[in-house]
């Protein structure tokens, strides 16, 4: 986006991300409802029973994001011959971190230089920032385009530092008695 911070998409085709839940799970806090099913598919607030994320776009409209998710796994597991989502080795509640999971990854590359040109679209990407930023929001709240955020809590760290859930904290060794809570994770 020219001399501006890049415009930056990171995104989870779940309707929240694995890392969420384990945060959750950590500091004892619940689930929005709708996010997670149990063993069994039902839903769950709870986030030790989640067993399944559900796609983004909520109950009624999920479809779109498994649409998504699908696009995702084409593109990072079927095109490379990699382990299909529903195959892989659990990431979390495992020692076994050595074992390889046979993941895939897509990453892409767009050259405007190949297209309309740097100018064009650094002019464009400046005049959709600007666009996004400033249609209307509710009170007291603003509009942000994807990576805003992310600056933000950034610049904040960087001043503050990075707080660490218990469980972070444990694993890291961080804990003088991991049966000890972590306390407050704004104070980590």
């Amino acid at each position: 986006s020219g001399s501006a911070r890049p415009w930056l998409l990171d995104m989870a085709t779940s309707s929240i991300p694995l890392n969420r839940l384990l945060l959750y799970k950590s500091l004892g806090v619940s689930l929005p409802a709708g996010v997670a099913v149990d063993e069994e598919g039902q839903p769950t607030m709870e986030p030790s029973e989640g067993r399944t994320l559900l796609p983004l776009g909520g109950v009624d409209f999920s479809f779109k994001g498994a649409a998504l998710a699908g696009v995702a796994t084409l593109l990072s597991a079927i095109l490379q011959g990699m382990t299909l989502d529903h195959d892989l080795m659990p990431m979390v509640g495992t020692d076994d971190y050595s074992t390889p999971r046979g993941m895939g990854h897509f990453l892409l590359a767009i050259d405007p230089d190949r297209f309309g040109g740097r100018d064009v679209f650094n002019r464009g990407m400046a005049a959709y920032l600007e666009a996004l930023r400033a249609a209307p929001a509710q009170e007291g709240a603003e509009v942000r385009a994807p990576g805003d955020r992310e600056w933000r809590v950034e610049a904040a760290r960087a001043q503050t530092g990075i707080p660490i859930d218990p469980d972070t904290a444990a694993f890291l060794g961080l804990l003088r008695d991991p049966a000890e809570p972590a306390g407050n994770s704004e104070e980590n």
